[in-house]
């Protein structure tokens, strides 16, 4: 049997990380990593440290008898001034200061015996027994409409580094069994919010480090010089076809309109070839669809035309 104060509080776990160490943080569950469009979308990478406590209190809670919800919570951070070098900074862990006003605006929503809290940097994760999907989608609503509230140039210190905030949940069905826990998931959601800094535009689009196994950098030649040296943004070489593990992402009649294609990805960044990147609309609408950090680069105009006139 459940304990009800048991079914009623939830225990938080929060990564002891600090801020500013390379994110190697794995999703819930355990997806196989040797080939990406395999990657679960709906997966919230958590630090593996929580791993060992999140199963110990699954031990403890015992049997369930409808379901058990997890809530994560990931933060991470990169820096987006310098489009110099060759491929972007990793994604960092953000500072503690960062991630504890993020964690505020969760417990706003939360009732008074959800709020068993440790901040850390890294990542969290609260404990929902008994709660189905349904209530678990109601939670997540509520929590990100709260993060949303929100803004780079509010928070303290004002945040310098572009930060991408992801809530996720993840239901899994009664019986449980510790061994099978992250092999199954019956229902899963997220959402994800980027905090941009006040930067120029022609600072923040670094090449997607993604790219390189589908649309590998060619050496620099005299068209990359001339689109370094006016637009001064990345130059890709296309490849003849959109990568299958990217079609979905921006459907083939919105690329031809905004006359773009997408060309490479790393988590929840999307790395796309432009016939003008610096138009902001165009990149902010993107974002918008695709609900995705957008970093454009530059390309030949005649090989985006082949590109698109392939379709996908």
């Amino acid at each position: 049997m459940i304990d009800r104060k048991r079914n009623v509080e939830r225990a938080l776990f929060v990564s002891k990380k600090g801020g500013g160490e390379r994110c190697e943080c794995v999703a819930l569950p355990y997806p196989r990593t040797d080939i990406m469009e395999e990657l679960d979308e709906r997966s919230i990478p958590i630090a593996p440290e929580l791993v060992p406590c999140l199963l110990q209190e699954i031990e403890q809670i015992g049997s369930v008898t409808h379901a058990l919800t997890l809530l994560v919570i990931h933060m991470i951070q990169r820096e987006v001034s310098a489009i110099a070098a060759t491929f972007p900074p990793p994604f960092q862990h953000a500072s503690e200061k960062h991630f504890q006003q993020v964690i505020a605006r969760v417990n706003h929503v939360l009732r008074r015996n959800d709020q068993m809290a440790v901040y850390g940097s890294a990542g969290a994760i609260l404990l929902f027994p008994e709660v189905t999907y349904r209530g678990a989608h109601a939670i997540l609503e509520r929590v990100y409409s709260s993060v949303n509230l929100l803004q780079a140039q509010t928070m303290l210190p004002p945040l310098s580094k572009e930060t991408t905030i992801e809530l996720g949940i993840q239901t899994y069905a009664a019986p449980l069994r510790i061994e099978d826990l992250f092999r199954h998931v019956e229902a899963a959601a997220k959402k994800q919010l980027t905090l941009q800094p006040a930067i120029s535009s022609a600072s923040w689009a670094p090449i997607d480090e993604s790219c390189t196994f589908c649309c590998p950098l060619h050496e620099p030649s005299s068209a990359y010089s001339e689109h370094r040296a006016i637009k001064r943004v990345p130059f890709m070489q296309l490849p003849k076809q959109c990568p299958r593990r990217l079609m979905s992402l921006i459907p083939h009649r919105i690329a031809c309109k905004l006359r773009c294609a997408p060309v490479g990805r790393d988590q929840q960044r999307l790395t796309v070839a432009m016939a003008d990147p610096m138009d902001q609309e165009k990149v902010h609408y993107l974002q918008k669809i695709t609900g995705m950090a957008i970093f454009p680069v530059s390309c030949d105009e005649e090989d985006l035309n082949v590109l698109l006139s392939t379709g996908w």
